[in-house]
């Protein structure tokens, strides 16, 4: 493999498996500075439209610590603001900031798929501390109303979020991860880049990424294509998205990967390779896996009968409750259906 397409890549040397099962991204002003880096936007712009996140989040009275957190850690980090912006942020009184006035000072350029994404990111800043209250909700609405974005898209990206906030529930219960050990959550948005942060010690330990050794890397890529190559073919979508979601993040050496990418599926065996799996006491994957692998080999749009029935072997094999497989067949699909909603909502109208 080049290591071009390795240096493609952004990364943090704190990634690992779990960031793939957060990839419903937890701040949506991600994808707000990824539709603004192709256009100039200034430094009072941005801070503008953080002083209306602000005005907004605050309508209820006060902009609680989760609510500025997620402004200051989200929102602020993830657009690369200078270090006098938080200093600024925390120092507005939103009580006495004039919303219609504040909107106008924004650059967006009458564009309404940023418009939508600006009430993306009010609503999830008021989300934050796990209350949206009315009041947030009437700002909201009075925000979308002076600029231009119909009623049922702000009632849509509510809904999106909600589930959102369902979708990650159902995946801390099913990976068994704690709610102190959120905080750090690493995440990462499927599309043409990849963002990641870092992830906390306790989340390493529950997967054991970090306690891996390179057999063990090579056995968990290998069961890997062996899943997605149950219908005959490891599709070049499928082997992206091993390169780009297992091997790179998680360090693998590039001749490791090499032997992953040329597995010939004819001479190896599922179960054995679970075996090896099994027998490293280090490493705790099982559910991680089946998630992974059925991430894997729906990346070509297909999802084939082999495909699924060599999921469901590899769920016996690894002794994974049957109804644990099929919720994790249910996360998949709902985080799919959840993206496909994004992409829907902040789509190119231009």
């Amino acid at each position: 493999m080049s290591k071009g397409f390795v240096n493609s890549i952004p990364l943090s040397l704190n990634n690992i498996l779990y960031v793939f099962m957060d990839n419903l991204i937890r701040h949506e002003s991600l994808i707000t500075k990824t539709l603004y880096d192709n256009r100039k936007v200034s430094y009072d712009s941005w801070l503008n439209y953080a002083y209306a996140l602000l005005i907004v989040a605050g309508s209820d009275g006060e902009v609680s610590k989760p609510e500025m957190d997620w402004l200051i850690k989200e929102f602020s980090e993830s657009i690369g603001s200078p270090e006098d912006f938080t200093e600024k942020i925390k120092a507005f009184d939103f009580e006495k900031g004039d919303l219609s006035e504040i909107l106008t000072k924004i650059e967006l350029d009458n564009d309404l798929n940023l418009k939508k994404l600006f009430l993306y990111d009010a609503i999830k800043m008021s989300f934050a501390d796990d209350d949206y209250s009315e009041k947030e909700k009437e700002a909201v609405e009075k925000a979308a109303e002076l600029l231009g974005v119909p009623a049922f898209f702000t009632r849509a990206i509510e809904g999106a979020i909600n589930t959102e906030r369902s979708i990650s529930v159902i995946r801390k219960s099913i990976f068994e991860v704690n709610s102190d050990d959120e905080e750090d959550l690493g995440i990462f948005i499927e599309g043409d880049q990849a963002i990641w942060q870092e992830v906390n010690d306790s989340i390493r330990q529950v997967f054991g990424i970090q306690q891996m050794s390179e057999e063990a890397k090579y056995n968990f890529g290998s069961a890997l294509m062996m899943i997605a190559g149950a219908d005959g073919e490891v599709s070049k979508p499928e082997k992206d998205w091993y390169l780009r979601n297992i091997a790179v993040p998680t360090n693998t050496s590039e001749k490791t990967i090499d032997k992953i990418l040329a597995l010939n599926l004819s001479l190896n065996d599922l179960e054995g390779l679970i075996n090896k799996l099994k027998s490293d006491k280090n490493i705790n994957f099982g559910r991680v896996l089946i998630y992974t692998a059925i991430k894997m080999s729906k990346a070509d749009g297909r999802f084939t009968t082999e495909e699924k029935e060599a999921v469901e072997k590899a769920g016996k094999l690894l002794k994974v409750p049957k109804n644990v497989i099929e919720s994790i067949h249910y996360l998949a699909n709902t985080e799919e259906n959840l993206i496909k909603l994004r992409t829907l909502l902040f789509r190119d109208e231009g």
